[in-house]
């Protein structure tokens, strides 16, 4: 495993989906995202699912450990409607009830009965009627139609079977019954029940089960909680939504993941003031709610601009993101977040070292930007069939230009070079000619001329299709006498 994404576990937390499914109530997909520790997965109106990111583990299930900086297409999968991402792992619903898994299998996450990490999906065989599926770091959890929790990988704290470190096939959760939904953390496992109770166990080092300790749980026990619930997120930190669209939280809050104006870690949940009509929730270190109105709110963690402020300054209060509406399903990542809109688009912003925003970069944005197309072409719209798009042509990619900084100046001149492309698909490679017998491929070159003169430096873009596109510049050296 890669060092960086190795050092993130200890505090990495996902967010899982929470969703109230009807019992039986197969067959319907809603286009929506999750988000894991340097990947993330789309669901689209017609079923198929799509990824991008990090590849290291064969998350992004197109059979390869090729990283993506744009979507590519799930292999092997059967029509789905639900999906979530762990850490390095993936997971499906299918429209069928069945569950599928890929990625990093350390831990038996995949619950296909061993440690072998896999590139392409694999069904869970033992897995049948299931209505939501959650994935966390190492952990799969899966609800049945006759309200049956089922559990496999990962065993912190004796969580899902006494006595073994890791469960490598789905086992029956004991000491819960009649459960509406779920959702995972930091080894930590929550549910809901049916009668208005949340359920939690597992790890609870800062107070993250909501029962007024910090005693870690082999078993479920009841969150200080008397609401009756639709969602519940967790990291470090838990979050739950109430069928009146109130949002509580609790556990680790050093940099304000409560949204309650402190920096103090809580055990028992507590309302988050100034929220109303909430409808999603998401959380990794940072913490989002979707409004009925389409807006996202953010609070937390934001060292790499995931809470789209436009800023990296954490924030212990809910402040919307501006500019962003008509949202209908959201996602929080290891410092990253992702948005779908009515129209089908997907948004992201935060961390993007890997690709993980999918907009052709690995540049990090602390405010939005639209998730492209499949290789680059066009637009990532989840309402409309996105398998099959055509290679990029032409006419897919506008004029290309870049930026010298200075332009002219006195020998030795140090120019930084930057390229200038609005829109169209992401190039495969770049190369700068400076004019002077020197060349380079790096995105944003600086190049010093030591003699006198004129060069025409050249930015020539290639895509694939062997498409390309360049800009030529000149830049003017003078004398220092």
């Amino acid at each position: 495993m890669n060092s960086h994404l190795r050092a993130f576990i200890i505090s990495f937390g996902i967010t899982l989906a929470l969703l109230l499914s009807g019992r039986g109530a197969f067959g319907v997909t809603h286009a929506s995202v999750a988000a894991g520790g340097g990947h993330a997965l789309a669901l689209a109106d017609d079923g198929t699912v799509w990824a991008w990111g990090i590849n290291e583990q064969g998350q992004l299930g197109d059979g390869s450990l090729q990283y993506a900086t744009a979507p590519v297409q799930v292999q092997g999968l059967p029509e789905s409607k639900a999906i979530s991402a762990g850490y390095t792992s993936s997971m499906a619903l299918g429209r069928d009830g069945s569950v599928w898994t890929w990625g990093s299998n350390q831990s038996g996450e995949l619950g296909d009965g061993t440690t072998t990490s896999r590139a392409r999906p694999q069904k869970i065989n033992s897995l049948e009627q299931i209505t939501a599926i959650a994935m966390s770091s190492g952990v799969g959890m899966a609800l049945k139609t006759d309200g049956s929790l089922w559990l496999w990988g990962q065993n912190s704290d004796g969580a899902i079977s006494p006595g073994r470190t890791n469960v490598l096939t789905p086992v029956q959760a004991t000491g819960v019954n009649g459960v509406a939904g779920i959702g995972l953390g930091q080894s930590c496992l929550f549910a809901f029940t049916f009668d208005c109770a949340l359920w939690g166990w597992g790890r609870n080092t800062f107070g993250q089960l909501g029962d007024g300790t910090t005693t870690p749980q082999a078993k479920p026990v009841r969150a200080n909680l008397s609401a009756c619930l639709t969602g519940v997120a967790a990291s470090n930190h838990a979050v739950a939504l109430s069928s009146t669209g109130e949002v509580w939280t609790w556990g680790y809050n050093r940099e304000g993941q409560l949204g309650n104006n402190t920096l103090v870690n809580s055990a028992s949940p507590a309302l988050v003031s100034g929220l109303s009509n909430i409808v999603a929730i998401a959380s990794d270190q940072h913490t989002m709610a979707l409004q009925a109105d389409g807006s996202v709110w953010t609070w937390g963690k934001n060292d790499y601009g995931q809470l789209g402020n436009g800023t990296t300054e954490n924030r212990s209060q809910p402040l919307p993101v501006e500019g962003l509406r008509t949202v209908t399903s959201i996602a929080a990542g290891a410092m990253f977040s992702l948005a779908v809109k009515a129209d089908g688009s997907v948004w992201a912003w935060g961390r993007n070292n890997y690709g993980q925003l999918g907009d052709g970069s690995t540049d990090s944005r602390n405010t939005p930007v639209q998730v492209i197309g499949f290789e680059g072409v066009g637009l990532l719209n989840l309402k409309q069939p996105v398998s099959g798009q055509r290679p990029a042509t032409p006419d897919d990619i506008p004029p290309i230009a870049f930026t010298a900084t200075p332009s002219t100046g006195v020998a030795p001149l140090s120019v930084t070079f930057a390229p200038v492309m609005a829109g169209g698909p992401a190039p495969i490679s770049l190369r700068w000619d400076f004019g002077d017998g020197e060349v380079a491929n790096t995105p944003n070159p600086k190049h010093t001329y030591d003699s006198p003169g004129s060069y025409i430096v050249t930015l020539s873009v290639t895509y694939k299709q062997e498409v390309f596109r360049e800009s030529m510049k000149q830049i003017v050296v003078k004398a220092p006498w």
